[in-house]
């Protein structure tokens, strides 16, 4: 019997459809169960599983088997080790005028210059009759060379020392050069036995005929601190100050002389050991793998450069400071 379908010997019914003897039903080949089904054999994938057992051979790194150090390794640490280098500086040095006590000075050159006239021996008026000119000091050049060795001690700051060979110089006017000394019974009068102290070796009378440059060479022991002022990349602006250990090596200075009235050299007045203060404003200028600091510096002497009972005066430089280190 049929309706729209047939019904064969294996037991199929159609209704716009078939059923076979499985006991199957389709409708319109596309509908019911057979949809579903359909779906869950798309969606089946027995092959995927070979992926995900393989999966789990994956194995990572084995811990340690005791605690370590947690810190987060290959961030380098910046070099804060021992940093050497050489510096030299230019400029000018002079004395604080009270090198010169002015007062006394002219005072014994006046009674110097009266005992001189009244003389009958002429030798003793060579010496600067007439002249009561007391030069003042004037600045000369000055430079000195060394080595530095310096340690930073934070991002800002740092500690350095080093070792120079300084020179000072000062300029002075003079009279004539005197090269003998005149005893004390060559004058008819009493004169005081200090004029006949004069230095045997050459010394210079009081007088504006010609200049005279004082020299001295000093070694140097200079410890200082540096402080970063900026955080520029460009230009880098550091302060540093310190004190500075002097100790003299050699000098050809005059003094004046307030008992003999002459300008004498005289090492044994000088302090030979001098205390200073040095400060400076510097520039760094990055050239390649050298750093290059540059800027204006003084220094200034904290003791008297002359000892107490010949007077008072202190020692000054200023000039510019170059230093080279890598």
């Amino acid at each position: 019997m049929e309706t729209g379908g047939s019904t064969g010997t294996g037991g199929v019914t159609g209704t716009g459809g078939a059923t076979g003897a499985s006991g199957l039903t389709e409708t319109s080949g596309v509908a019911g169960s057979g949809v579903v089904e359909s779906r869950q054999r798309y969606n089946y994938r027995p092959g995927l599983i070979s992926c995900y057992v393989a999966s789990l051979g994956i194995k990572g790194p084995r811990l340690p088997a005791r605690a370590g150090n947690t810190a987060v390794g290959g961030i380098e640490k910046p070099d804060r080790s021992w940093q050497a280098g050489f510096t030299g500086g230019i400029g000018f040095s002079s004395f604080n005028e009270s090198l010169l006590d002015r007062i006394s000075v002219v005072s014994t050159a006046s009674t110097f210059n009266t005992l001189a006239t009244t003389s009958a021996n002429r030798n003793v008026s060579n010496y600067g009759a007439g002249k009561d000119y007391i030069s003042n000091i004037q600045p000369d050049l000055s430079f000195y060379a060394g080595v530095f060795a310096q340690k930073p001690l934070s991002s800002r700051w740092s500690v350095s020392a080093g070792l120079n060979m300084h020179y000072y110089s000062s300029r002075i006017r003079v009279g004539q050069q005197v090269n003998y000394y005149v005893p004390a019974t060559s004058s008819l009068i009493s004169v005081p036995a200090a004029l006949s102290a004069i230095q045997p070796y050459p010394s210079y009378s009081t007088g504006d005929d010609q200049a005279f440059i004082n020299r001295y060479y000093y070694l140097e022991v200079p410890a200082s601190v540096e402080w970063r002022i900026n955080r520029s990349r460009v230009l880098p602006l550091f302060w540093r100050g310190g004190l500075v250990l002097s100790e003299l090596m050699g000098s050809n200075a005059l003094y004046y002389n307030n008992q003999s009235g002459v300008y004498l050299k005289d090492n044994g007045v000088i302090n030979h050991t001098q205390l200073s203060f040095s400060s400076g404003l510097m520039a760094a200028l990055p050239f390649r793998k050298i750093r290059i600091q540059a800027g204006p510096e003084f220094q200034y002497g904290i003791t008297n450069l002359l000892k107490t009972a010949s007077g008072s005066g202190h020692l000054f430089y200023g000039g510019m400071r170059l230093a080279f280190m890598r």
